[in-house]
């Protein structure tokens, strides 16, 4: 099984070596080093101190707050769990996922394949409050960090250790209901009556987290922190996974006893059956909420994404197929159809591009259907994501440069097309 692991992780170097895709995500893992950690002033709460966001230092852009209590990162030697915070509107309110990658077995643990420490993000894309662009530029922004390894939904304790000696513990799950505990206790600060506007969003593994956790946001706070309006944007996790693997690795996270689904007993059942995927949750919320669009932003060709599927498929068969960029597209559409088909609040801004996340990075601004880097005309992704949350009555299409086509009519090796049942829009009621 290790040697399996080893064999993945140079998959995933070699895949990110044989990109462009390369210098961009060490460039994203530069900003976010610990070494920016101390960059950023950081509020202990305590029994006296609330770390109330009206006592924050108003010279600086963001503070981190450590809420204590249950919450901590998978190792006994990383960090404290923390979360950071861009003050803004008391009525206006982004609740963002960080990524960073994912720990499902002892092997990937010990590379490790994610992120076991916090660390900041920077003032960069939707958080660049400075930048006239931004759409969310006078929203206050909770920023959830990640270092749980299981896409910000586990509470499983491991059968294996740190280099301490301590079992690994992944507790996603209790880091993010710390987080919104601490949101909702912000009574001086919110507006009264509650908020106008609400999203919920996050990239990469933070992705899948605005995912699954949709839902418990959506209804916590209807009755602790009320809003008008919501939207729910996944940035780049399409959840496109080996077959069968889903199923074992929410067990193995311990999604099964996890918050993130206590509100439906279906989702529970398939769990215990070793049968729940991301679709089955992001459809759950999405049926549950139909007043508030699901809107992704998705890369076409993800060349992380591609990694980690193979990842995950090496770890647990002794023989797959390596994904490629046609295969991955076609999953993608899959996905999307099957949202469309069965739920009007589902939408997709598709990029032909294999860059994975745009919301953190300056790329928000320039990225449109037909590349990263724009140019080419059309409706720029930024100008999209400034249409939500939607006021009654407004419409919003879904996005994709290509011809649009039944899958069955597909091209074989080619990705400039678009799945009919995929591309539509949505008109808030």
């Amino acid at each position: 099984m290790l040697a399996r692991s080893f064999a993945c992780f140079i998959t995933i170097l070699l895949s990110l070596v044989d990109s462009h895709i390369l210098p961009e995500y060490i460039i994203k893992q530069e900003q976010n080093s610990h070494d920016t950690f101390t960059k950023v002033p950081l509020c202990v709460v305590n029994s006296t101190e609330p770390c109330s966001i009206l006592n924050f230092d108003p010279t600086a852009t963001s503070t981190s707050v450590a809420p204590g209590g249950d919450s901590r990162c998978i190792f006994s030697t990383s960090s404290d769990f923390s979360f950071q915070v861009w003050p803004g509107l008391n009525d206006k309110l982004l609740v963002y996922f960080q990524g960073g990658g994912a720990c499902w077995d002892k092997a990937t643990t010990v590379l490790p394949l994610c992120s076991t420490s916090c660390s900041h993000q920077l003032d960069t894309g939707i958080f660049d409050k400075t930048d006239t662009r931004n759409p969310f530029g006078d929203y206050t922004i909770v920023h959830i960090a990640y270092c749980s390894g299981d896409a910000h939904a586990g509470i499983s304790t491991r059968d294996y250790n740190d280099t301490k000696g301590v079992p690994v513990q992944q507790l996603g799950a209790v880091n993010v209901q710390t987080t919104l505990d601490w949101i909702t206790s912000q009574d001086d600060f919110w507006q009264e009556g509650g908020l106008t506007d609400l999203v919920i969003s996050g990239q990469s593994a933070g992705s899948i987290g605005a995912q699954v956790w949709a839902d418990q946001i959506l209804t916590q706070f209807k009755t602790k922190l009320p809003y008008q309006r919501a939207a729910v944007i996944p940035d780049s996790y399409a959840g496109v996974f080996p077959p069968g693997s889903q199923g074992p690795t929410m067990v193995d996270f311990g999604i099964c006893d996890s918050p993130v689904i206590a509100n439906s007993q279906e989702l529970i059942d398939l769990c215990n059956r070793n049968n729940l995927t991301l679709q089955d949750m992001a459809s759950a919320s999405m049926a549950l909420h139909e007043d508030v669009p699901f809107a992704w932003i998705q890369s076409k060709r993800d060349i992380v994404q591609e990694a980690y599927y193979d990842a995950i498929g090496l770890t647990m068969e002794d023989e797959i197929d390596l994904i490629d960029d046609s295969a991955f597209y076609l999953g993608v559409n899959e996905v999307f159809s099957g949202y469309a088909r069965n739920h009007t609040n589902a939408l997709v801004y598709l990029v032909s591009s294999d860059m994975h996340t745009y919301t953190e990075l300056d790329l928000v601004y320039h990225a449109t259907a037909d590349g990263a880097l724009g140019g080419g005309g059309g409706l720029k992704l930024v100008d999209w994501l400034a249409k939500f949350p939607l006021k009654p009555g407004d419409t919003v299409d879904s996005v994709c440069d290509g011809d649009i086509v039944d899958l069955v009519d597909r091209p074989q090796f080619y990705t400039k097309y678009c799945a009919s049942e995929m591309v539509r829009n949505y008109t808030q009621v």
